[in-house]
């Protein structure tokens, strides 16, 4: 899937907004969850009760592995947003209320990945710079990834433009509130 794809609106009537952020596993785990569904219809097939059960475990962890990724829906026509775990694109998640977050802001929407060598003495951490458009909530204690990119300001700028026309929300500079009691 290129960037140009990443965000899709429904431009026939602009009413849904669909943003994928990815599967959960890179190519090997999501290889081995192929095998793993492949192994559990093998096992289903041979009629046995006991195969059976052990063949559809199979197949549901390789389902996980191999087609389990998140992203949002935002829901444009009753103003509500989710974000949703998905398995053969059956997707779960709980609908919020877009009222609660009047803002968005744009902030980096960093990626690490921590690897270590069979004994734990060697570490190393990749990261991945990103820049994210996050739903804001009014006091900017609260904030919600809607859309991230590794194509630099000017493409998120104008992202971020295009999502708060189509949301008639205000984008805005993170700053949150300080409290000033605070021991």
């Amino acid at each position: 899937m290129n960037e140009a794809d990443e965000l899709l609106i429904d431009a026939s009537s602009k009413k849904t907004i669909h943003h994928f952020f990815g599967y959960y596993f890179t190519f090997f785990p999501r290889a081995i969850g192929a095998f793993f569904m492949f192994i559990g219809v093998v096992l289903v097939s041979l009629f046995n009760l006991l195969f059976f059960f052990i063949g559809l475990a199979f197949f549901m962890i390789g389902a996980y592995l191999l087609t389990g990724a998140h992203g949002i829906q935002i829901d444009l026509v009753n103003q509500r947003f989710r974000t949703y775990d998905a398995i053969f694109r059956w997707k779960r998640g709980e609908w919020l209320p877009l009222q609660k977050y009047p803002y968005l802001t744009i902030l980096k929407a960093n990626t690490s990945f921590r690897s270590s060598d069979i004994t734990g003495v060697n570490t190393s951490t990749q990261t991945i710079s990103e820049l994210g458009i996050y739903l804001l909530s009014e006091t900017h204690r609260h904030r919600q990834l809607i859309y991230k990119s590794k194509l630099g300001p000017a493409h998120v700028q104008q992202k971020a433009a295009d999502l708060a026309y189509l949301m008639q929300k205000e984008v805005v500079r993170f700053q949150p509130k300080r409290v000033s009691d605070r021991k």
